[in-house]
């Protein structure tokens, strides 16, 4: 969308791009929210929001970290591709299901899951924020022990709102991580399956490999060889800090 903006010679905002992708998710009927593209669009850690009102708007504030930190983020943080593709689409239904089920006071009250996952996500940007602010540098390592917890949260909240989150065999992929994990979670639907860990300070990703590696070994002896399941595999995090950029070219040999 914003490179058949640009050939069309419009100005289209980011503003704008994350509305525009919201109405062609509608159009194609996958439903879906806005998370994927403002985690896409604006670069490095984020917070964004949305009024409960029609046209959709959503308001986007970002964080200017330092080097530093996103270098202790990225020693620590790794994604696990597990290859157990959910739905998003079913995921979501079962989620709005729930929400519309609740009486109007139960969403807007503090003790909700609504609101609990509202108030993490704000806890959270304000622990990022701090370090953005601090002078001195903060220890770090205690902030992801504090960022650790609230991705925990988050995770035993997104079970409560949509049945179906955790399959029982993701379940026991993510208990055998625990032991490494300050804090860990499976990732949006998409992508084959991610799970994202937040390591423990004296866990290392050599560790984190082997506890994967005799998954997979497992896993291969409950199905005798079978490839039944895709292998699991560990990748480091290497955190967007510019987002999306449209870049034009004038000349064909480009």
């Amino acid at each position: 969308l914003s490179s058949v903006g640009t050939l069309l010679g419009l100005n289209v905002s980011n503003e704008d791009l994350v509305y525009q992708v919201s109405q062609v998710e509608q159009v194609l009927t996958t439903g879906g929210g806005w998370q994927d593209q403002v985690g896409a669009i604006y670069g490095g850690f984020k917070i964004a929001q949305s009024p409960s009102s029609l046209p959709l708007r959503v308001s986007v504030t970002t964080t200017s970290l330092s080097d530093d930190f996103y270098a202790a983020f990225e020693k620590r943080t790794f994604v696990v591709y597990t290859g157990q593709q959910r739905l998003a689409k079913n995921t979501l239904i079962n989620a709005l299901r729930k929400c519309a089920l609740m009486p109007a006071e139960d969403v807007t009250t503090g003790n909700s899951t609504v609101s609990k996952l509202i108030q993490g996500a704000l806890r959270g940007f304000d622990i990022l924020k701090s370090v953005e602010l601090s002078q001195p540098p903060q220890d770090y390592d205690e902030v992801l022990d504090n960022l650790a917890a609230v991705l925990d949260e988050y995770w035993s909240l997104k079970k409560e709102m949509a049945a179906g989150s955790e399959p029982s065999y993701m379940k026991e992929i993510l208990d055998s991580m625990r032991p490494l994990a300050s804090g860990l979670s499976l990732c949006g639907a998409g992508a084959g399956g991610y799970a994202v860990v937040i390591l423990k300070r004296s866990a290392n990703r050599k560790e984190l490999e082997e506890c994967v590696e005799g998954i997979n070994r497992s896993t291969a002896m409950m199905t005798e060889g079978r490839a039944d399941r895709d292998h699991l595999s560990v990748h480091s995090v290497v955190v967007d800090r510019i987002g999306i950029e449209t870049v034009s070219f004038t000349d064909c040999d480009q």
